[in-house]
């Protein structure tokens, strides 16, 4: 463990807790970092074992506060990602069996330990995307007004997944969203990418005030780059099954 004496004149507590930047409560001076993001996703908040399956992607930084003000300390636990194992990606997207960061209380995920699980296909994360996007298509067919559930699966990709639909709904002159399978595998493998980013921006966003030690912050973005890696594999078997 690594401990760390932080101070800002006075002002650490109050700067992490206004944010920085327009990003209020991207920062914090204590808490499970992976665990902060995921909370701030509509589409993956309400899931715990989804959450919990995408903390296991990442891995994450745990930072523990004792004292206020110039008189804080932070103890730092660094879990690495579990995506060296290629059985957590595929159960994470296709369903199957792996080993996960399993929380000790859903709502700080503080003391995170691992556990063995199987995921069924119909709760893999690309059948869950491609339901939803069915129910979005339907809704913007109908124009009735999408849930906070699609809107966080919006706001969790970089796809312009509306335009996307609406082309496919004008193509098939509404009938139906037919190609509705190569769209979730693309958005799946998108929004984990979206969520490594999301973490690292925490990090980013945080390092000024809590001053992570240099060995902890190596290991989280080591964690990061295996994701990642793992994640291009992944992409590029999808594209090449739709080209």
């Amino acid at each position: 463990e690594a401990k760390q004496k932080c101070s800002n004149e006075g002002k650490l507590s109050e700067t992490l807790n206004k944010g920085t930047g327009g990003r209020k409560n991207t920062v914090f001076k204590e808490g499970n970092l992976a665990w902060k993001a995921i909370q701030q996703n509509g589409f993956l908040n309400n899931d715990l074992q989804l959450a919990e399956l995408f903390m296991s992607l990442s891995g994450t930084i745990i930072v523990r506060q004792k004292g206020e003000g110039d008189e804080a300390e932070h103890t730092f636990i660094t879990l690495p990602s579990l995506a060296t194992n290629m059985k957590l990606l595929g159960a994470l997207l296709n369903g199957g069996s792996a080993t996960i960061y399993r929380c000790d209380n859903s709502e700080k995920c503080l003391s995170p330990s691992t556990t063995a699980i199987t995921i069924s296909t119909d709760h893999a994360l690309k059948n869950r995307v491609g339901k939803t996007l069915q129910k979005m298509a339907e809704k913007f067919y109908s124009d009735v007004r999408i849930d906070t559930k699609e809107i966080g699966l919006m706001e969790a990709t970089t796809l312009p997944i509306q335009k996307m639909l609406n082309v496919q709904m004008a193509f098939y002159k509404g009938e139906g969203v037919l190609d509705i399978s190569s769209y979730s595998d693309i958005i799946a493998v998108d929004i984990l990418f979206q969520y490594l980013n999301e973490n690292l921006n925490i990090v980013r966003a945080s390092t000024v005030n809590l001053q992570y030690p240099e060995e902890i912050m190596n290991k989280f973005v080591e964690s990061i780059d295996a994701a990642r890696k793992a994640l291009r594999a992944e992409q590029k078997s999808v594209y090449a099954q739709i080209t």
